[in-house]
């Protein structure tokens, strides 16, 4: 039995905040092809609706991501120049050992794509969840209805700096902790 004599003590150091970084997404979706999927939505005069793959978050919920191509303005039926972005809840068998409703901030990335990092600007934006019934557990493979943005960018600002490129977008969710 060996004993230690005298406490070793650590220098003081003091703390200093970490810079901040951007958070760490919990899916990115490469849609690839987008030029030509959104062209074919705006002369099929539909949505235009894609899904992702089904993905996990960081906290353990099942997730996919939704995008609709062709979403009008409120009021403006049949005028559609935004692109929509939409979460849906699926079911897994992790259930059981989350927390319900779902209820965190959730935030949207459309990624620039410029090589200069310092030149990117990403569009962003954030739904807060607040008992709707898309945040429930999902009772059947899925909730029926997703949670989102239907004006989340407009047709035309897709089309500028470096969101599309090589016919291929890349849309990044963020899940609060």
């Amino acid at each position: 039995m060996s004993r230690t004599t005298g406490a070793a003590h650590a220098p003081h150091v003091e703390q200093q905040p970490l810079p901040r970084q951007e958070s760490e997404p919990d899916h990115t979706w490469k849609i690839a092809n987008f030029t030509r999927k959104l062209a074919q939505a705006n002369s099929n005069n539909d949505y235009g609706r894609i899904e992702s793959e089904p993905f996990f978050t960081s906290h353990g919920y099942k997730m996919k991501l939704v995008v609709n191509f062709n979403e009008a303005p409120s009021g403006y039926a049949g005028y559609c120049t935004y692109m929509g972005v939409y979460l849906v809840l699926m079911k897994s068998d992790r259930d059981g050992a989350l927390t319900w409703p779902f209820t965190k901030r959730c935030t949207f990335v459309l990624v620039d794509q410029q090589d200069d990092l310092s030149r990117r600007q990403n569009i962003e934006d954030a739904i807060v969840p607040e008992g709707e019934n898309a945040f429930k557990r999902a009772r059947q493979r899925e909730n029926s209805d997703g949670c989102g943005l239907p004006q989340f960018v407009k047709h035309s600002t897709l089309r500028t700096r470096q969101y599309i490129r090589d016919h291929a977008v890349y849309i990044k969710i963020v899940v609060d902790q």
